[in-house]
């Protein structure tokens, strides 16, 4: 398709016909230069650690505004979505282009080996590691963990024990090694790759250095996938089988968070 407007000239992809999918980096969402290749490189070096032969099975442009397109074929293709916004940003880093959606040729601006004319299928498989990448730079604001209160008598004031605990350790201490080990050349600037023991694979998922939260795309552990693990959550699974109420007990007679006061009931003064 040919776009002729004033305000846009070009060639236009549609996405979604012939299970065409685009993955859109937009880069704008950065300040320097600096971070926008920072993270550029840091995200394509993590794709071509996870999928053997990726070179050669994806197509990759630079756009006009400093972005890239990432560009396959899937069977799995969906409409467009967003995938990743950054801690602090409005606007998504990641989006993907699919079903209903289009993107710009940028014909002179090819990054890959291969071109616009030889963009072909990549497995189910491929296209998990491509969107569980993606989905792990997206920030959540970490929600609070609801514990069942014992009695109306007792309360806690100040720091929990489960918020304590996420200050204090080091998700990395609760799952290595019993669980997973740091593969060489494993610590990056902003996370940290962990790999699950068994797995053919680069790695299984990463801790994130500022939220200190692990995500893992990969399935085979007793650990939820595809979303972020906090430290208090990863110990809860592991020792407590998911039990929260369980798990705070154990973290506040280990010494964390505030101690628990007593409530003071005034006596009631009666008239004889």
């Amino acid at each position: 398709t040919q776009f002729k407007t004033e305000s846009t000239k070009g060639l236009g992809i549609v996405t979604g016909f012939d299970f065409l999918e685009v993955i859109d980096i937009d880069l704008k969402v950065f300040s320097t230069t600096k971070e926008m290749t920072d993270f550029w490189d840091e995200y394509l070096n993590t794709l071509r650690q996870l999928i053997y032969d990726f070179d050669n099975k994806f197509v990759i442009y630079k756009t006009k505004s400093g972005g890239y397109h990432i560009l396959y074929k899937s069977k799995r293709a969906v409409g467009n979505k967003k995938v990743a916004v950054l801690k602090g940003h409005t606007q998504a880093v990641i989006e993907t282009r699919g079903v209903g959606g289009y993107v710009f040729a940028y014909p002179k601006n090819k990054v890959s080996l291969k071109s616009y004319f030889e963009i072909d299928f990549i497995t189910d498989e491929d296209r998990a590691l491509v969107w569980s990448v993606s989905a792990a730079y997206n920030y959540e604001e970490p929600k609070p963990q609801v514990i069942e209160k014992k009695t109306k008598d007792n309360f806690s004031e100040g720091v929990t024990p489960w918020d304590d605990f996420n200050d204090q350790v080091d998700i990395l201490d609760v799952v290595v090694p019993e669980d997973f080990e740091v593969p060489s050349s494993g610590y990056k600037s902003k996370y940290t790759l962990i790999k699950r023991h068994g797995t053919t694979a680069a790695h299984s998922g990463y801790v994130f250095k500022d939220s200190g939260c692990m995500y893992l795309f990969s399935t085979g552990t007793i650990y939820p996938h595809e979303k972020l693990i906090s430290p208090y959550e990863a110990y809860t699974i592991k020792n407590h089988n998911g039990d929260f109420s369980a798990s705070a007990k154990d973290l506040y007679e280990q010494g964390f968070g505030e101690r628990v006061k007593v409530k003071e009931i005034e006596p009631v003064l009666t008239e004889k």
